[in-house]
């Protein structure tokens, strides 16, 4: 992220259990995952100077996350 100047990565269908959030040298990593299968899994990596405009992040994902939730439960009740 620091080669390429990239302030904001969202990861999903990452592996990681529970939901946290940790610094790591220069960004702050915030997660939130079901189970190990990665299934609905998902990551912002956000450069520790951004953490404070991180929470539009947040609340962005938090949006959409909602969508796609919207989404895959209407495509199972459809055939």
């Amino acid at each position: 992220m620091k080669k390429v100047e990239i302030n904001t990565l969202a990861l999903n269908e990452i592996r990681w259990e529970d939901k946290g959030n940790f610094l790591s040298e220069d960004f702050r990593v915030i997660y939130s995952g079901r189970n190990k299968t990665g299934l609905r899994s998902v990551a912002l990596i956000l450069r520790d100077d951004w953490r404070n405009k991180g929470m539009f992040a947040i609340q962005t994902c938090s949006a959409l996350n909602y969508r796609v939730r919207g989404d895959l439960a209407g495509s199972r009740t459809q055939k």
